[in-house]
């Protein structure tokens, strides 16, 4: 056990002594490689990286999430639009969306009865035209139903597009709003800073 601890104590020595010798304090603070000619310019970058900061804050919390508004689209077709200030197409694909649900439930409902009185019919005629009119609303129903999953998929795709055109909205309109203030007013430890 004691060689054991020995062995583990010595190979980290020697990796820390390896790591020590190879590390240059002068060119690890050499202020030059990142086009900081003094002090002062450090100072400023180093406020410039603070204000970004401060902006990707602000970002990350106005920007929608591209899943939570396609779960949103999914559950609701049109939610995502509706949720990143895409209010006409959002309300066009929920009616699109709902009538055609209603239509397709109208006519399996249609089916649905027809295929009960060929069910029940007992002459000739009526069962060849009961299972005719079944077929035909059955395969209005289906086809509708085939095309609101295409506008639910499409849906979908199009959420995805408005959400990343919403964020990109939301970074510039922080930008442009950081760009065009023409006082800057900083709070330091020894009192207030004021940038123009």
């Amino acid at each position: 056990m004691a060689k054991h601890k020995l062995l583990t104590s010595t190979i980290i020595l020697l990796i820390c002594s390896s790591l020590a010798a190879q590390f240059n304090i002068k060119n690890f603070s050499d202020t030059e490689k990142y086009g900081w000619e003094d002090i002062q310019s450090q100072q400023m970058a180093r406020k410039e990286l603070q204000s970004r900061q401060k902006l990707l804050q602000i970002y990350e919390m106005e920007k929608q999430s591209k899943i939570g508004n396609i779960i949103k689209s999914a559950i609701t077709p049109g939610w995502g639009q509706l949720n990143t200030q895409h209010c006409t197409k959002g309300q066009i694909l929920l009616g699109l969306e709902l009538i055609i649900a209603g239509s397709s439930y109208y006519f399996y409902d249609r089916a649905s009865e027809e295929y009960d009185l060929y069910l029940e019919a007992n002459y000739i005629g009526d069962i060849k035209q009961h299972y005719e009119d079944a077929s035909t609303f059955n395969f209005y129903s289906k086809g509708l139903m085939m095309f609101g999953i295409a506008i639910w998929a499409y849906n979908l795709y199009d959420t995805y597009q408005t959400t990343e055109e919403f964020n990109a909205n939301v970074w510039n309109n922080i930008l442009k709003q950081y760009h065009s203030e023409k006082i800057q007013v900083y709070l330091q430890p020894l009192g207030f800073e004021v940038r123009f």
